[in-house]
This record gives C-alpha cells, sequence and structure tokens, in this order.
C-alpha cells in the first residue's frame, strides 16, 4: 500500500491482479484503468503477469499547462470534479475497450519516449500528448 503526491492513471495492459483502496478490493483485467488524485492510497494484490502502465503527473501542470481542461465539460469531470467528489473517494475506473486501450498505448509509448528529453525543449509535445490521452480516457 502507498500513496503520492501526484495523479497516477493506471492503465491495466496485460495479466491479472487486485487493486486494493479505500473503496476496497477490485479485479483488474486488461483495459481497466484507475485514475488516483495526489494522497490516495492504494496497493496491488494476487498479481499474475499484471502489466500495469503508469502515466503520472504534477498537480501542478494541472493548474498550469492544462487549466483549460476544467472548463471543458468531459475532461474537466475525468481531471476535475470526479476524482474529488465524495463519491469517487479520491479516484475514478473505467474499462476500455481493446480499441481504446490501444490508442490509449500509443500515446503513453510517446510519453515514454518523451520521458528522458528536456521537458523545457519538448513541453508542446508533452502536453499535447497528455491531451489526446486524456481525450481518449473522456471519450471511453
Amino acid at each position: 500500500m502507498h500513496s503520492h503526491s501526484f495523479v497516477e492513471i493506471a492503465f491495466a495492459a496485460g495479466g491479472h491482479g487486485t487493486h486494493n483502496c479505500l473503496t476496497g478490493r477490485r479485479e483488474l483485467r486488461t483495459g481497466d484503468v484507475i485514475l488516483l488524485r495526489p494522497g490516495v492510497w492504494h496497493g496491488y494484490e494476487d498479481c499474475r503477469e499484471l502489466k500495469i502502465y503508469n502515466c503520472c503527473f504534477s498537480s501542478e501542470l494541472l493548474r498550469r499547462e492544462l487549466a483549460w481542461t476544467r472548463e471543458d465539460p468531459v475532461l474537466g469531470y475525468l481531471l476535475w470534479s470526479g476524482p474529488y467528489s465524495s463519491a469517487g473517494r479520491g479516484m475514478l475506473t473505467t474499462s476500455l475497450d481493446q480499441r481504446a486501450l490501444a490508442n490509449c498505448l500509443i500515446h503513453l509509448d510517446a510519453l515514454a519516449e518523451l520521458r528522458h528529453r528536456p521537458p523545457e525543449r519538448h513541453r508542446g509535445d508533452i502536453v499535447g500528448r497528455l491531451a489526446l490521452l486524456f481525450s481518449q480516457l473522456g471519450q471511453a
């Protein structure tokens, strides 16, 4: 069990496992997605070849470069009101079909490639890929 000081979006890209958090245990399958706001504790148990693709970013990025998402009806819920609602208890979950997961993985792979490049030179690429990833999630 652990928590983070950043936003985490975990994509189950293969295998099986159990996600444990404040709302209880949930069996994970390929295509499941969990968005956790900062400070929410969680962990993984009973993992069998579980492949998690994590997309982590600071709340500061949301407040600055991604502030416009607050006004978007879909992205505003995904990133702002949904995980901060009392019903969400700091999390949002969804399951993506095979096509939507594949589209998300394209953006996650591109973000992984940008990870070791100087952010001051690639901020537009990073923010653009995040916006495309969030749009894909919001549509799901």
